[in-house]
């Protein structure tokens, strides 16, 4: 028995039309590992069959337990298997797993490393990141490298600018917290 096959992830077309030859005992997942020789898993793989190259698709509720027995009793001609998106098959050398513990690691909070020049505006930069060393607070993740600091620099250059004003926004009645 001939089948035209195609292999779909999601809407877009991986494999185009195959002619396949197979025996009417097999199963579906028989002819899958056939066209991947045997690489991906089995999950997350929808199996749709239809009788002409312009009718609709109808799905097989077996899935890739079904028999290609089928296809001939119904007189189905094509056969369409779509790699489902949400959990993309990927081949067997390619699989990890992850630890936990790395895992959580590397969504501690962190923050960015302190800067070893001993100016007195950088020397105000590791004082701050001193601060909420202790305060036990930072960026999730790669975001101290980005997000946190530019947060601190930019602190930074807030309370060096402020810095030398401080007893004339005083007398203006502008008292600002002691923080640091």
């Amino acid at each position: 028995m001939f089948i035209i096959v195609q292999v779909n992830e999601g809407a877009k077309i991986i494999t185009g039309l195959l002619v396949k030859e197979v025996e009417e005992s097999s199963l579906f997942s028989t002819l899958f590992d056939s066209v991947f020789s045997g690489n991906y898993f089995h999950q997350n793989v929808r199996v749709e069959v239809r009788k002409t190259e312009t009718g609709p698709w109808v799905p097989v509720q077996e899935g890739l337990q079904g028999k290609l027995l089928l296809m001939k009793t119904l007189g189905f001609i094509y056969l369409k298997y779509i790699l489902l998106l949400c959990d993309f098959v990927v081949p067997l050398s390619q699989i990890h797993i992850l630890n936990a513990f790395t895992r959580l690691m590397d969504f501690r909070y962190q923050l960015p490393a302190q800067k070893r020049e001993d100016i007195h505006d950088i020397l105000l930069y590791n004082h701050i990141i001193q601060l909420f060393q202790s305060m036990c607070v930072g960026w999730p993740g790669n975001d101290h490298n980005t997000c946190g600091k530019k947060f601190i620099e930019r602190l930074t250059k807030a309370i060096w600018y402020i810095d030398p004003h401080l007893e004339k926004l005083r007398s203006r009645g502008c008292h600002l917290p002691i923080i640091i």
